[in-house]
């Protein structure tokens, strides 16, 4: 007797959950925050409820949902029991409205193409039947001359007819071939749920006391979403603060349309392991090591770059290791900070996977503007913004398009992990300043001097300001450094230049005034033993 009543203690709930009224919950994307791999999307709908338990049943949602990051929030009188998905591999996602349509124009011109060919093929026989039917009167009973010509008259007008038509109907349906190609390959762009993918559904208990009605939100983590940051960097006159105009490249295809929904954007990565590592005991033991070998360093000089070398022969020694953390995917973003950016407008970004473009509104940046030129590795001078305290801005790397004075000049990357205080940005050549450099042939020559030789240099380089402002201009150039006693470098005239002895390098500071040039010139020796060879600039 006691098993049998626990029996029914036991079968009883599943019994009543099966009784639970399951009400379809229509319910529609209201908000999604996009982060650089994946999005949070958040739904909400209209319910009713009846006193006591009713379970409410969300379907047709993406596939790529993490069951995991379902909650629900109730936003009425009632409790949230319990929260479950699954995964409905009978029913597909509804396509999206706009492949709907498209699909609904093919079917009406393939119906449409399908009658026209019917009758394509009605006028064939009939021209087949009358050519197969020439013949007038019999052996017997000839014909008079009036019915050979009513005769001759009916096949010539009804022959002529049916190839006016036939002709029509190969236009009308050479036209709807070519309208249905344009809907075809407009189909294959946009990219509808696939049949086979299963849905998501989540079933939600709720309890009241009394019936009612309100509303419910839902929210989860859905794969399938990405967005990047985009700029514009406008500069229309050098004496304004430089505009930076923010964008976004947003694209979904998590098999869920958002219309007119709010909008964030975030650079954090949810995605990232959020328990804190442990240590483990760091042992230390014993061991007998291998003294490595001497390492040989080797310096090569590849042009302006140099590299260096190391060989080594040291013998592999035993270690202990302790397990490693598993490692999740880093965010794409290599910025420090996490950053929100709340978009003012509602957008429609629809599951498509195409690209959409989101406007985050534009910073007016104070900056000093410079013209930089390296007439040693091109004669053209170049507009360089320097903005200091830019980290105040929140920006975050990305792809940057550039326009100066009107004029767009191409693309570039804003790299925001630099650790400096001003940002740097070249804006592209200004053809208005002029820039030329020449080796000065009467000063320069090469010499023999016992076992050594002795090379000398001179070059003269000429800005001209074809502006009607005065401009400043950074030119920089160089002379060699030597890395061997052997070879000796010495510079005999900068002109006044900042010179870097380390590097060699040389800066000087043009102030010019419209319509002006300057010319500077710079020297240099190089003294080195005959058995180099040749010095060769």
């Amino acid at each position: 007797m006691k098993k049998i009543a626990t029996l029914i203690v036991t079968v009883l709930p599943l019994l009543l959950w099966g009784q639970i009224n399951v009400k379809k919950t229509e319910s529609w994307v209201k908000e999604a925050t996009v982060y650089p791999s994946g999005a949070r999307v958040v739904r909400s709908g209209a319910i009713t409820w009846t006193s006591g338990d009713t379970r409410l049943k969300f379907a047709g949602l993406s596939s790529l949902i993490d069951h995991g990051s379902v909650q629900v929030k109730s936003e009425g009188t009632y409790e949230v029991i319990s929260v479950n998905t699954t995964l409905n591999h009978l029913e597909a996602q509804l396509p999206d409205a706009e492949v709907k349509k498209l699909n609904d124009q093919l079917a009406r011109l393939d119906g449409q193409l399908e009658e026209l060919k019917a009758m394509h093929n009605v006028y064939d026989k009939e021209e087949t039947m009358l050519m197969a039917n020439q013949a007038i009167g019999t052996d017997q009973n000839g014909v008079s001359m009036t019915q050979l010509q009513q005769m001759a008259d009916f096949f010539r007008n009804r022959l002529t007819d049916l190839k006016s038509q036939r002709r029509e109907t190969d236009q009308k349906i050479e036209k709807l071939s070519d309208r249905r190609k344009l809907i075809a390959g407009q189909l294959t762009q946009l990219r509808s749920p696939d049949p086979a993918d299963p849905t998501t559904e989540v079933e939600v208990v709720i309890r009241a006391h009394e019936a009612g009605e309100g509303t419910i939100t839902l929210s989860y983590f859905t794969d399938g979403a990405q967005w990047t940051p985009l700029y514009d960097l406008r500069v229309d006159d050098t004496r304004q603060p430089v505009k930076l105009v923010r964008k976004a490249e947003v694209w979904q295809n998590t098999g869920e349309d958002w219309n007119k929904i709010k909008i964030t954007l975030s650079s954090a990565n949810p995605k990232l392991w959020g328990a804190k590592p442990n240590l483990g005991v760091h042992y230390l033991n014993s061991y007998s090591f291998v003294k490595p070998a001497a390492r040989q360093r080797i310096v090569v000089n590849e042009g302006d770059h140099k590299t260096t070398r190391h060989n080594s022969t040291a013998t592999a020694t035993t270690t202990r290791q302790t397990p490693s953390t598993t490692q999740h995917p880093a965010a794409s973003f290599p910025d420090r900070l996490q950053r929100d950016f709340a978009v003012a407008t509602p957008y429609t970004i629809r599951s498509d996977g195409r690209s959409y473009y989101v406007s985050l509104g534009e910073t007016l940046m104070p900056g000093q503007f410079e013209f930089q030129s390296v007439p040693a590795k091109e004669a053209s001078a170049f507009v360089v913004a320097r903005i200091p305290g830019w980290e105040s801005y929140d920006l975050l790397s990305g792809e940057m398009s550039l326009f100066f004075e009107g004029t767009y000049l191409g693309q570039s990357h804003l790299d925001a992990t630099q650790t400096a205080d001003t940002l740097e940005l070249s804006l592209g050549r200004d053809p208005f300043i002029l820039v030329d450099r020449k080796l000065l042939k009467e000063f320069t020559s090469d010499q023999s001097i016992g076992s050594s030789r002795k090379s000398m240099r001179a070059f003269e380089i000429t800005v001209r300001n074809t502006k009607s402002e005065p401009v400043t201009v950074r030119v920089e150039d160089q002379f060699p450094v030597s890395q061997v006693d052997d070879i000796r470098v010495e510079l005999t005239e900068s002109n006044g230049a900042l010179v870097d002895q380390e590097t060699g390098k040389l800066t000087w500071i043009m102030n010019l005034p419209p319509a002006q040039s300057r010319t500077i010139t710079f020297r240099y020796e190089v003294k080195f033993p005959k058995s180099l060879g040749k010095f060769i600039n």
